[in-house]
C-alpha cells in the first residue's frame, strides 16, 4: 500500500496508516485498483499502526485499524487481511516482548471486530516475535487464519535473525500458521531462487518487491499456495499474475 499511495501524493516518511484517516478516497480507490486487476486478497492500511511506531494511544490505534478493513470493504468483494508490521520489540533497544505482544492483540482483536477475514504478521524481522505473535493471534479466536511472512536477508537464504529460512519458516508452519513464506527485501527472481531451496510441503506464500508483467518466476515453485506483490508492485504487476490461477 505505501508505494501504491506515495504515487498519490502520500509523502516519503509518512507512514500510510495516516491516510487512512486523512485521504480514505485515495485509500479505496487503490484498493480498488488492485481488485480490478484481479487481485484476491486486500491488505488492510494499517500496516505498523501501533502505538510505539504512530504515537497514538492503544484505542486510537484500534479505531484506525477497524477503519481501514472497513475502507478495504468498501472497495468491492474480496478476502481482507489485517496487516501486521513487526513491532521491534525483540530487539536491541525495543520495548521488550511485553510490550510487543499488547500491541499484536490490540490491533488483531481490532481486525477481526471489524470483520477482517485473516492476520497476516508480515515483513517480519525476528523469528521469536513471530513465533510469539502467531500463538497469541491463533487464540484470539476460534479458526483464526494466520499468515506469516518473513522478510530475508539480501544474501545467504536467513531470515534477519539469522536462522536459516527453511528451518523458520518450518517451525512457523508447525506452529500452526495456515500459510509462511517471505515478502520485501528482493525481487522477483531472487524471492523464486530462494523458494527452491525451501523444504517440501511448506504452504508457501509469496510477495517480491515487485513482480514485472511476466509470471514465470512463480511457475512451478514447489507449495505455492499464494502470491503477491509487496513494496512497488502496481496493479498491472499483479494483474500480470492472473495467468497462474488459470
Amino acid at each position: 500500500m505505501g508505494t501504491g499511495l506515495q504515487a498519490a501524493g502520500l509523502p516519503l516518511g509518512v507512514p500510510s496508516p495516516w491516510w487512512t484517516l486523512s485521504h480514505p478516497e485515495e485509500v479505496v480507490a487503490l484498493h480498488r485498483a488492485y481488485l480490478d486487476a484481479g487481485a484476491q486478497v486486500l491488505h488492510a492500511n494499517g500496516f505498523g499502526a501501533t502505538p510505539a511506531q504512530l504515537g497514538l494511544g492503544p484505542q486510537a490505534c484500534a479505531e484506525l485499524a477497524a477503519r481501514a478493513v472497513r475502507l478495504a470493504r468498501r472497495a468491492g468483494p474480496s478476502v481482507v487481511a489485517g496487516s501486521l508490521a513487526p513491532t521491534g520489540a525483540w530487539g536491541a533497544g525495543g520495548e521488550g516482548p511485553a510490550a510487543g505482544l499488547s500491541a499484536h492483540r490490540d490491533q488483531g482483536l481490532a481486525y477481526l471486530q471489524a470483520g477482517a477475514d485473516l492476520l497476516h504478521l508480515e515483513t517480519q524481522t525476528s523469528l521469536d516475535e513471530a513465533l510469539a505473535a502467531l500463538d497469541l493471534l491463533r487464540g484470539l479466536g476460534a479458526g483464526v487464519p494466520v499468515w506469516v511472512s518473513l522478510t530475508p536477508r539480501t544474501t545467504g537464504g536467513r531470515a534477519y535473525s539469522g536462522e536459516p529460512l527453511g528451518e523458520a519458516l518450518s517451525r512457523l508452519a508447525d506452529a500452526g500458521a495456515q500459510a509462511v513464506g517471505l515478502n520485501c527485501s528482493l525481487g522477483a527472481q531472487q524471492m523464486a531462487e530462494l523458494a527452491r531451496a525451501l523444504p517440501p510441503g511448506l504452504p508457501l506464500l509469496l510477495r517480491p518487491q515487485g513482480t514485472g508483467a511476466d509470471p514465470a518466476w512463480a511457475r512451478e515453485l514447489p507449495g505455492l499456495c499464494g502470491v503477491g506483490g509487496c513494496c512497488g508492485a502496481t496493479p498491472g504487476d499483479i494483474a500480470g499474475l492472473l495467468p497462474l490461477h488459470t
